[in-house]
């Protein structure tokens, strides 16, 4: 298993949701993944306009570099601030259950460790058990506690810089 991580720039993003595969047309399941990809993309694009974010922190297509196939999508959600950035992670159906999750995750904490600035990665999981509480857990991030959002409670998690809990 061999993970790349694919920076995906507003343009990119565009493109993708306008259904111009271009961009991943190259991939092995690039018809597959084409709508899913597509609403993704175009999720990321309306992100993008309300974040004004700017490389690194931005999304990326996780690219399984051996079965040359795109497996998910994972994302910075804005730009640091006070010294936090949270992530977010979405394994394509069919590519579940297979790690891809945690190395997306594992990879934007890394690019995130690599700005001097950030001392706190985030990430909210549905409240209840499931894949994306089981990825978090096992990168070492601690549960903060239930958050009320508008689509209801999440659980907030977070990793400090050199593994501690908050």
């Amino acid at each position: 298993m061999t993970l790349e991580l694919i920076a995906l720039s507003f343009d990119d993003a565009v493109a993708i949701a306008e259904d111009d595969n271009a961009f991943y047309a190259h991939a092995a399941n690039a018809e597959d993944i084409a709508e899913i990809l597509g609403d993704a993309a175009a999720a990321q694009a309306d992100l993008y306009e309300q974040t004004n974010a700017e490389a690194p922190w931005i999304a990326y297509l996780a690219y399984d570099t051996e079965a040359n196939e795109i497996v998910g999508i994972c994302a910075f959600k804005d730009m640091p601030e006070d010294g936090m950035v949270e992530i977010a992670f979405y394994t394509f159906p069919g590519y579940e259950g297979r790690g891809w999750g945690r190395a997306m995750a594992a990879g934007l904490v890394e690019i995130a460790w690599q700005a001097t600035d950030v001392d706190t990665v985030f990430a909210h999981t549905e409240a209840e058990e499931n894949a994306s509480v089981h990825i978090v857990k096992k990168l070492g991030f601690s549960l903060v506690g239930p958050m009320d959002y508008p689509e209801g409670i999440v659980w907030q998690w977070e990793l400090r810089r050199g593994g501690s809990s908050h």
